[in-house]
């Protein structure tokens, strides 16, 4: 799958966030190789023209290079704007908290991850890499 197949397959926008969670790796022989960020959200899936469901897909970030959070939990995890993207460096890149709605990663957007490798797992349990 492709981040635009993500696009094309769910409305990302206005969701909430049920769990956040950092993997770190287990042992000094590791690298970041072993680092997982997990993060589940209530997004809606498409289902037809202009139709949608309530659905939970999770995101997986591998080979995480950088979390940057400042989170005073006054939204107990609803979101309106996104930033999923690859960015210039091959990264993945998102943010659930952007400084604008330009779509766009920006340094000043909040809530931020970057990893190496992004994989979905849809509400099947399905799991697929994105390239």
């Amino acid at each position: 799958m492709t981040l635009e197949g993500i696009y094309q397959g769910y409305a990302l926008n206005d969701g909430q966030v049920i769990s956040f969670i950092i993997g770190f790796p287990v042992d000094s022989t590791e690298t970041l190789s072993g680092s997982i960020v997990s993060i589940a959200l209530n997004v809606r899936k498409y289902i037809g023209e202009q139709q949608f469901e309530p659905c939970t897909i999770v995101l997986e970030f591998t080979q995480t290079v950088e979390v940057d959070i400042c989170e005073d939990f006054r939204t107990q995890g609803s979101y309106t704007d996104i930033v999923l993207a690859q960015i210039d460096d091959g990264h993945f890149y998102l943010s659930l908290d952007p400084y604008s709605n330009s779509g766009q990663p920006s340094d000043n957007d909040n809530f931020v991850i970057k990893a190496k490798q992004l994989s979905i797992i849809d509400e099947t349990g399905m799991k697929q890499i994105i390239s």
